[in-house]
């Protein structure tokens, strides 16, 4: 019974030293998937330190086209990162606040063009004994450029801009 007493005990303190790393360290790389209201794709981010870090979705822009105007995009953000909540190292909830662009191209020979700048905040939280991070953020646009559409309306604002996420870390 004491061998069992021990045994259990070691395995209770050595199960921290066990557990994944925080998400929220400097050098990590999450990959998944997301989606913007403009693009869909491939998502990914990267921790500069625990409250800086790097997003990017690349994917096709505006699916709603069709695969026979086929554009593809790109959304990079910086943004800083606010921790709001830290559970034991299991469950982090944060505030993500930053800005970026998107640029986007049509793959059709004339290659029609979008380019915007947009603003970002969103919460984010992030499960690290798995490790994976679900995002939701709202992300107010201004689009500069725009030929993909067929209008002449180079300069418009979008404030209903949402964004999810959804990455594995490494």
């Amino acid at each position: 019974m004491r061998t069992l007493m021990v045994s259990l005990a070691a395995l209770a303190l050595g199960a921290p030293a066990m557990a994944a790393p925080p998400i929220r360290n400097g050098g990590n790389l999450g990959l998944g998937l997301g989606a913007t209201t403009s693009i869909v794709g491939l998502d990914t981010k990267y921790w500069m330190n625990p409250n800086l870090s790097f997003q990017a979705l690349l994917g096709v822009y505006d699916i709603g086209r069709g695969f026979d105007d086929l554009a593809l995009g790109v959304d990079a953000d910086v943004l800083v990162e606010v921790p709001l909540v830290d559970a034991d190292d299991a469950f982090d909830l944060g505030l993500a606040l930053g800005a970026g662009g998107v640029f986007a191209s049509g793959a059709n020979a004339d290659l029609d063009l979008v380019a915007g700048a947009n603003l970002v905040v969103g919460i984010e939280g992030n499960i690290d004994a798995v490790p994976l991070d679900v995002v939701i953020d709202y992300r107010p646009t201004i689009w500069l450029l725009d030929d993909l559409d067929g209008l002449d309306d180079d300069f418009r604002l979008d404030f209903v801009e949402l964004g999810v996420h959804v990455r594995y870390w490494f």
